[in-house]
């Protein structure tokens, strides 16, 4: 996550820079001027020569390389200085907006970039890559960022899922007052974490030494390993003092994770939040998190209520210390019994607790949160084209008043809806969407029949009730019918095809998020039939019935946090039953026809199974919903109607508050 935000700031020098740092010789201020940084005749590298100390950058861009030195500068107003190989930076000071990256480029001079006595004050970011040292005292302020990337390789093929060689970073005096993000420097140029199986053996550490580490209040070390290579990262301190928070990385199910390792004197208070991976946990066993020589400096789990959600599941742990003389050493620890049952958990639908070889028995106590989000975001796809067909099927009214042979229509939807399963899925999904289509009229001898095609377009958030969420884009074209006999029977029909573009932001207990994208193929048929029945010269009454079918494709893909889901073909059968009430107004050259309805809909099927780490759940969505309406439609002139329709729904797994639709036609 941080890798990609580094990404994005260097993308942003290289597009928007307009200017170099020029020297002012009567204030010691450098500040932005026009320079064109593609031109041929000149050197981005240049303007970093004969730079005195004392001074105060502004809008600047300064490249440090080779064996260059610069002293007692300040960075302002989203200045960056880039210390590449052997450069070094002495009493520097960045201030908000502003930064430092330091960085060894392959191939060039054995030399390690360096920065000595540097202060980050709040808003400033410092990046730390492989060989990075930092001399003398380190202050990172509160709101301020220091990022550490420890690892040698810039370009890693995680299809292979290699290790990758540690290159240690090392820092002698750090007094950390805001946020320390130690992670792996690699990108996702030729795949995406976790393509490939899971190493058999664990990769080497990946190690950050820092000599004197005094940590205040609120301040945070947040430790991300390599997950491909099975490495993690090993923060060797010396001397460690102060109170702070450790988010550590682990994955229980292989018995690694992140170490802190104290190889002189500890002492203070800290906490540890701990986030494991989306695999599944076979052979438990309790897991070194620290290691202190000498001192007493005291752990505590920052888990809410101790909880780490592992795989599907969610097990309780504590911090359990192990004293040996003057070494005390740090243990995450199962509470190894069953606690937090949740309401309407199914325990036949969990996976069956493993035995290891002392007899420890591994309880969970609940669905994980990130299985919970897999299920939520899968059930979403049959909401998704319920609505889009709900739109659909609202012509009859408009046929009966055509006169034209040809017509052009758009119509737009927006939809809020709560669904719930009462199981798994649980979420919010707000949606808005696009429809177009065309059509043409024909008389036969006892009717009319109106026959089209359509496309359209429609983005839907989703949103997790216990925290996640994700996005749909849903592409669909298809054709439409309907016919309309001179005794008031109408049959309307539609068939569609979607793709599905899906990406899924799961949350974790820990807060950490696991991210996946991908598609997911659909078609829908529907027919409705109904009949006109004049009550009066001005009110109708028409009941209908509909029968609809559709099918989701298949699924599969792996969070970023390790989670595999496989989601199996969905097919959903629906029917409904209902009635309109509408009446016909004159308005100068205007027909105004309100109406009003009311339906009935039942979903027969509604099983959406899902596989998550080869465990087989099932979304059932079946179930009986209400549904009320009011609309209007208005011919404008001869050619030219719009028309409008709100909706609420109510079912025993689904509330909408409110569907809305409105959209014009003109007809030729």
């Amino acid at each position: 996550m941080k890798k990609t935000y580094l990404s994005l700031v260097i993308s942003a020098f290289v597009f928007s820079v307009s200017g170099y740092a020029i020297a002012d010789s009567n204030s010691g201020v450098f500040d932005d001027r026009s320079f064109d940084p593609f031109s041929a005749n000149n050197e981005l590298t240049y303007f970093i020569d004969n730079i005195p100390s004392d001074t105060v950058f502004n809008e600047s861009i300064i490249f440090l390389r080779d064996d260059k030195k610069i002293k007692n500068i300040t960075l302002n107003q989203n200045s960056t200085l880039r210390i590449e190989d052997a450069g070094t930076a002495i009493n520097s000071i960045v201030n908000k907006g502003s930064s430092i990256f330091m960085l060894k480029r392959k191939g060039k001079s054995q030399g390690k970039p360096i920065i000595q006595d540097t202060t980050i004050n709040t808003g400033g970011e410092l990046d730390m890559e492989a060989h990075s040292i930092s001399r003398g005292r380190l202050y990172i302020a509160k709101g301020a960022e220091l990022t550490i990337d420890n690892v040698d390789d810039n370009f890693v093929n995680v299809k292979v899922n290699t290790p990758v060689p540690a290159a240690n970073v090392s820092i002698e005096n750090l007094k950390l007052a805001g946020v320390v993000v130690i992670t792996p420097s690699w990108n996702e140029d030729d795949g995406e974490d976790g393509d490939a199986p899971f190493p058999e053996k664990p990769g080497p550490y990946l190690v950050t030494q820092i000599h004197n580490l005094e940590m205040l209040p609120d301040s945070k070390i947040i430790m991300d390993g390599y997950e491909s290579g099975a490495q993690y990262n090993k923060l060797e301190i010396n001397n460690l003092s102060g109170t702070g928070n450790f988010e550590l990385s682990t994955s229980l199910a292989d018995n690694i994770g992140d170490l802190i390792y104290v190889t002189g004197h500890a002492s203070g208070n800290f906490g540890i939040l701990v986030q494991d991976r989306g695999r599944e946990i076979v052979h438990p066993e309790n897991i070194r998190l620290v290691y202190i020589n000498a001192g007493d400096a005291q752990f505590d789990l920052l888990n809410k209520e101790g909880i780490v959600d592992i795989g599907i599941h969610k097990y309780r742990y504590r911090l359990e210390s192990k004293k040996d003389g003057e070494h005390t050493e740090w243990y995450l620890v199962n509470e190894k019994k069953e606690l937090l049952q949740e309401p309407k958990q199914d325990p036949v639908e969990m996976t069956k607790p493993t035995k290891t070889d002392n007899k420890s028995t591994l309880v969970p106590i609940g669905f994980s949160s990130s299985a919970r989000n897999i299920m939520s975001m899968s059930a979403s796809s049959q909401h998704i084209l319920n609505t889009e067909l709900n739109t659909l099927h609202q012509r009859q009214g408009n046929l009966r008043s055509n006169d034209g042979e040809m017509e052009v229509w758009v119509r737009h939807l927006s939809d809020n809806s709560r669904l719930n399963t009462h199981h798994y899925a649980a979420f919010k999904n707000t949606m808005h969407g696009l429809q177009i289509g065309v059509g043409k009229q024909f008389e036969l001898g006892r009717g009319k029949l109106l026959a089209g095609a359509f496309t359209s377009y429609s983005k839907s958030n989703v949103k997790f009730n216990i925290g996640g969420n994700g996005d749909v884009e849903s592409y669909s074209s298809g054709l439409y019918a309907t016919y309309l006999d001179q005794s008031g029977l109408y049959f309307d029909a539609v068939l569609k095809g979607n793709r599905l573009k899906n990406q899924i932001r799961a949350r974790m207990n820990s807060g950490d998020i696991g991210r996946a994208d991908y598609n997911q193929g659909a078609f829908t048929t529907s027919l409705e039939t109904g009949y006109t029945l004049p009550i009066s010269q001005r009110v109708t009454f028409d009941p209908y019935v509909r029968v609809s079918y559709s099918h989701i494709s298949s699924a599969d893909y792996t969070l970023s946090n390790g989670m595999q889901t496989d989601i199996h073909g969905t097919n959903s059968l629906q029917s409904e039953a209902g009635a309109r009430f509408g009446t016909h107004l004159t308005l100068g050259s205007m027909e105004i026809m309100p109406y009003a309805k009311l339906a009935v809909s039942h979903e027969f099927n509604g099983s959406n199974k899902v596989n998550i780490n080869k465990v087989t759940f099932d979304n059932n969505y079946s179930g009986n919903t209400g549904k009320y309406g009011l609309g209007i439609n208005t011919n404008v002139n001869k050619n030219i109607s719009v028309y409008a329709e709100v909706n609420y729904l109510h079912g025993n797994k689904i509330e909408t508050p409110i569907h809305t639709t409105a959209g014009f036609k003109v007809l030729f």
